[in-house]
């Protein structure tokens, strides 16, 4: 089904297929099929990850790696906030230790731990959940994902239980082969 009003197609929106999330190309802001902006779904991290840059999706630049906190997709009881959903906070509350020693020397690498690379490693936030509709958590992580990926970036996804790697995976449909690290 058509979600959007004829003669405003992604083309012209810079948006996904209604029908499609995965494998489509992405002009634009971050959107969700039907015209919804990711980034109103975003909230804050705070901390940031590692004290890195807190950036709205749309200031995403290729190369980057993107931390994304995802609290659920299908939570266990239905309509009721998964067990981990409070995960992505934590984990950057427990690194946030660390923060400061992102500047060091790393040995095996001759260079600065974070920084000098060419890559820059910003924090998203974390995207909005709703226990009450899996298929729509869903949806929004598969679309980020992908929207991440169109823009050149690599998506770090922290947080979340174990229905999270699913719409996680969907979102590298359009994508050559890959490698996955999963720490559960």
């Amino acid at each position: 089904k058509n979600l959007l009003q004829e003669g405003q197609g992604p083309q012209d929106k810079g948006i996904f297929e209604p029908d499609s999330v995965a494998g489509s190309h992405v002009r634009g802001p971050f959107f969700l099929p039907g015209g919804r902006n990711i980034a109103a779904m975003l909230t804050p991290a705070s901390p940031p990850f590692l004290g890195q840059p807190q950036i709205t999706p749309e200031e995403v630049q290729s190369g980057d790696l993107v931390i994304l906190g995802v609290c659920e997709a299908t939570p266990y009881t239905p309509g009721r906030t998964s067990h981990a959903a409070g995960g992505p906070s934590a984990i950057r509350q427990a690194l946030a230790k660390y923060a400061g020693w992102t500047g060091h020397h790393d040995f095996d690498s001759g260079a600065p731990m974070i920084g000098d690379g060419g890559r820059r490693i910003v924090d998203i936030g974390n995207l909005e959940g709703d226990p009450r509709a899996p298929e729509e958590n869903r949806n929004r992580i598969t679309s980020a994902v992908a929207q991440i990926l169109e823009s050149g970036a690599v998506p770090v996804v922290i947080g979340g239980d174990d229905s999270v790697p699913i719409p996680l995976l969907a979102g590298y449909e359009a994508q050559a082969p890959f490698h996955l690290v999963q720490i559960d």
